[in-house]
Protein backbone atom coordinates (compact mmCIF):
# COMPACT_ATOMS: atom_id res chain seq x y z
CA UNK A 1 0.00 0.00 0.00
CA UNK A 2 1.29 3.60 -0.52
CA UNK A 3 2.00 6.03 1.58
CA UNK A 4 -0.73 8.98 1.80
CA UNK A 5 -0.79 11.87 0.41
CA UNK A 6 1.41 14.88 2.45
CA UNK A 7 -1.45 17.23 4.35
CA UNK A 8 -1.19 20.68 2.67
CA UNK A 9 -2.71 23.71 5.51
CA UNK A 10 -3.22 26.92 4.66
CA UNK A 11 -2.95 29.46 7.25
CA UNK A 12 -3.32 32.66 6.51
CA UNK A 13 -4.66 35.95 8.38
CA UNK A 14 -8.35 36.49 7.60
CA UNK A 15 -10.03 34.65 4.73
CA UNK A 16 -7.61 34.43 2.18
CA UNK A 17 -6.62 30.49 3.10
CA UNK A 18 -10.48 29.84 2.57
CA UNK A 19 -10.19 31.51 -0.17
CA UNK A 20 -7.27 29.68 -1.61
CA UNK A 21 -8.26 26.50 -0.81
CA UNK A 22 -11.91 26.86 -2.69
CA UNK A 23 -10.33 28.67 -5.72
CA UNK A 24 -7.59 25.35 -6.25
CA UNK A 25 -10.21 23.19 -5.58
CA UNK A 26 -12.03 25.23 -8.65
CA UNK A 27 -9.30 24.54 -10.90
CA UNK A 28 -8.38 21.23 -9.74
CA UNK A 29 -11.59 19.54 -8.20
CA UNK A 30 -11.49 17.87 -4.84
CA UNK A 31 -8.09 17.26 -2.97
CA UNK A 32 -7.37 15.01 -0.11
CA UNK A 33 -5.64 15.98 2.73
CA UNK A 34 -6.29 19.78 1.88
CA UNK A 35 -7.31 22.05 4.94
CA UNK A 36 -7.76 25.99 5.05
CA UNK A 37 -7.22 28.03 8.72
CA UNK A 38 -7.50 31.85 8.94
CA UNK A 39 -6.79 33.79 11.81
CA UNK A 40 -9.88 35.92 12.51
CA UNK A 41 -10.13 39.40 14.17
CA UNK A 42 -11.49 37.09 17.39
CA UNK A 43 -8.73 34.82 17.55
CA UNK A 44 -5.20 35.24 19.07
CA UNK A 45 -1.88 33.49 18.22
CA UNK A 46 -2.83 30.76 21.01
CA UNK A 47 -6.33 29.82 19.47
CA UNK A 48 -4.98 29.61 15.91
CA UNK A 49 -1.78 27.32 17.32
CA UNK A 50 -4.59 25.45 19.30
CA UNK A 51 -6.50 24.83 16.04
CA UNK A 52 -3.51 24.05 13.92
CA UNK A 53 -1.91 21.78 16.41
CA UNK A 54 -5.45 20.08 16.11
CA UNK A 55 -4.97 19.54 12.52
CA UNK A 56 -1.63 18.28 12.53
CA UNK A 57 -2.55 15.68 15.15
CA UNK A 58 -5.15 14.40 12.90
CA UNK A 59 -2.92 14.05 9.68
CA UNK A 60 0.02 12.55 11.44
CA UNK A 61 2.45 15.37 11.82
CA UNK A 62 3.38 15.30 8.48
CA UNK A 63 2.78 18.49 6.81
CA UNK A 64 3.37 21.60 4.37
CA UNK A 65 2.16 24.69 5.77
CA UNK A 66 2.02 27.32 3.34
CA UNK A 67 1.75 30.56 5.32
CA UNK A 68 0.89 34.43 3.87
CA UNK A 69 3.55 36.54 5.27
CA UNK A 70 6.88 35.90 7.08
CA UNK A 71 7.19 36.21 10.50
CA UNK A 72 3.79 37.68 10.45
CA UNK A 73 1.19 35.50 12.94
CA UNK A 74 0.63 32.43 11.24
CA UNK A 75 3.97 32.18 10.32
CA UNK A 76 5.06 32.16 13.87
CA UNK A 77 2.53 29.78 14.99
CA UNK A 78 3.66 27.40 12.58
CA UNK A 79 7.54 27.59 13.17
CA UNK A 80 6.32 27.41 16.76
CA UNK A 81 5.23 24.03 15.64
CA UNK A 82 8.22 22.84 14.54
CA UNK A 83 9.79 21.35 11.17
CA UNK A 84 11.86 18.94 10.57
CA UNK A 85 11.59 15.45 8.59
CA UNK A 86 8.24 15.58 8.31
CA UNK A 87 7.06 19.13 8.83
CA UNK A 88 8.00 22.66 6.77
CA UNK A 89 6.70 26.03 6.60
CA UNK A 90 6.76 27.98 3.56
CA UNK A 91 5.67 31.43 3.37
CA UNK A 92 4.75 33.68 0.66
CA UNK A 93 1.12 31.51 -0.43
CA UNK A 94 -0.50 32.62 -3.65
CA UNK A 95 -2.84 30.69 -6.09
CA UNK A 96 0.15 29.89 -7.99
CA UNK A 97 1.72 28.06 -5.46
CA UNK A 98 -1.06 26.44 -3.92
CA UNK A 99 -1.90 25.14 -7.25
CA UNK A 100 1.54 23.78 -8.25
CA UNK A 101 1.47 22.36 -4.56
CA UNK A 102 -1.59 20.40 -4.83
CA UNK A 103 -0.24 19.39 -9.15
CA UNK A 104 2.70 17.87 -7.87
CA UNK A 105 2.47 16.79 -4.75
CA UNK A 106 2.90 12.85 -4.64
CA UNK A 107 2.46 9.53 -1.94
CA UNK A 108 5.92 9.64 0.10
CA UNK A 109 6.95 13.45 -0.69
CA UNK A 110 8.51 14.44 2.53
CA UNK A 111 7.57 17.93 3.24
CA UNK A 112 10.91 20.06 2.82
CA UNK A 113 11.38 18.28 -0.43
CA UNK A 114 8.12 19.54 -1.68
CA UNK A 115 8.64 23.15 -0.01
CA UNK A 116 12.03 23.18 -1.54
CA UNK A 117 10.33 22.59 -5.48
CA UNK A 118 7.86 24.91 -4.40
CA UNK A 119 9.87 28.00 -3.48
CA UNK A 120 12.11 27.37 -6.61
CA UNK A 121 9.13 27.36 -8.55
CA UNK A 122 7.49 30.59 -7.35
CA UNK A 123 10.58 32.74 -8.35
CA UNK A 124 9.52 32.62 -12.17
CA UNK A 125 5.77 32.76 -11.15
CA UNK A 126 6.05 36.58 -11.01
CA UNK A 127 6.15 38.15 -13.66
CA UNK A 128 6.43 41.84 -14.90
CA UNK A 129 4.17 42.17 -18.54
CA UNK A 130 6.51 44.86 -19.89
CA UNK A 131 9.67 42.85 -19.68
CA UNK A 132 8.18 39.75 -20.96
CA UNK A 133 6.58 42.46 -24.04
CA UNK A 134 10.13 43.24 -25.31
CA UNK A 135 11.15 42.58 -28.19
CA UNK A 136 7.24 41.75 -29.43
CA UNK A 137 6.40 43.33 -32.79
CA UNK A 138 4.48 46.62 -31.64
CA UNK A 139 6.68 47.44 -28.58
Amino acid sequence: MSEPLLPIFIVTHGGLADALLSVSQGILGPQPRFEALGLRPDMGAADLAAALSQKLDASGGRALILVDILGGTPWNVAVSLGVGPGREVLSGVSLPLVVEALASREPGDDAPSLAARLREKAAGSVVQASEMMKGRPGR
